[in-house]
């Protein structure tokens, strides 16, 4: 592993990676995964350590939509942070095709820090911009470009939070990274003896029954994801501090006043050990910053004066 400011490694490296294309012109997207993960795993930032995790395909879990690398930083912690998107194609597929594709646009919806590539061609989308276009080659040019798009990707700045839109979008992206984590969880066999596993699974049974409905795992882990993600963001603005990631107890600032809720959260989460596993916890670690005070005044207060004027005595 180098930094991309270690030339001689880096170009070795290249050399490496495109020595595998060269040998497999034509084969399946598949193939050329791993010594792309390889390549980029390969290469890091000064001061950061990344890594980019390729979608399982193979884990008995369809994710529809999923991007092929899911690159994150501070892997190793428990503070994991999303970097972006990284969706493969096969070498000779034509990139300018996939830029406006509704698949993209799906992303972006929940991401906008985006690389698409054919493994020899690499595009990067940011806020819906194209900021660079290169095609990997050998030489230093080639290289330095590379490097160069890589920069950007990894210190891409996402937006503080201070309107409803990027509120909302902010809620939609972190319900879906945790939603895809918490199926990627339960549809793990080797978690079926661990307390999550199986209190969830009691929720996920107990729930159909209740209301007599009959739901997906999918479904419903959308559902309870998207019932945390808001749930926590009533605890935020209602003690106005950010959660304490350290205790591992992200339902105790859930007000009192949204009893329901917090049962209904509680129900898939192991009170006694207030500890959540390592996957499911890194999927609610919010990369984006909330400007508490600034959703308050758009969203509160305008209802709370809305009320107000419906109730005058």
């Amino acid at each position: 592993m180098a930094t991309i400011d270690e030339t001689p490694v880096v170009a070795q490296s290249v050399r490496n990676y495109l020595e595998f294309l060269a040998k497999h012109p034509d084969g399946e997207e598949i193939q050329y995964r791993t010594p792309f993960e390889t390549l980029i795993n390969s290469l890091q930032m000064p001061n950061k350590h990344t890594i980019a995790i390729q979608e399982d395909r193979h884990s008995g879990i369809e994710v529809d939509g999923t991007p092929d690398f899911f690159v994150y930083e501070g892997e190793e912690t428990l503070f994991k942070t999303l970097v972006g998107f990284i969706e493969c194609k096969k070498p000779n597929h034509k990139l300018e095709n996939l830029i406006n594709s509704e698949q993209i646009k799906k992303y972006a919806k929940t991401c906008e820090n985006i690389i698409i590539t054919n493994y020899h061609h690499f595009i990067l989308l940011q806020s819906g911009k194209q900021t660079h276009d290169i095609t990997l080659s050998a030489d230093p040019t080639g290289i330095q470009d590379f490097l160069n798009l890589l920069r950007d990707f990894y210190h891409y700045d996402y937006p503080y939070i201070r309107t409803k839109k990027t509120l909302v979008n902010a809620l939609a992206a972190q319900s879906f990274y945790y939603s895809v984590s918490l199926r990627q969880f339960i549809a793990d066999k080797n978690n079926e003896n661990k307390p999550f596993y199986m209190k969830f699974k009691n929720l996920f049974e107990g729930y159909q029954q209740s209301i007599n409905y009959h739901y997906e795992l999918a479904d419903f882990c959308d559902t309870y994801s998207q019932t945390l993600v808001y749930g926590l963001l009533l605890a935020r603005l209602d003690t106005e501090e950010k959660l304490n990631e350290d205790k591992l107890d992200y339902l105790s600032n859930i007000p009192f006043e949204y009893k329901l809720l917090y049962e209904f959260l509680a129900q898939g989460y192991d009170m006694r050990i207030r500890a959540l596993p390592t996957l499911i916890k890194i999927a609610l670690t919010n990369h984006d910053e909330v400007g508490a005070m600034d959703i308050f005044y758009q969203y509160i207060v305008p209802n709370l004066k809305f009320a107000e004027n419906l109730n005058p005595g």
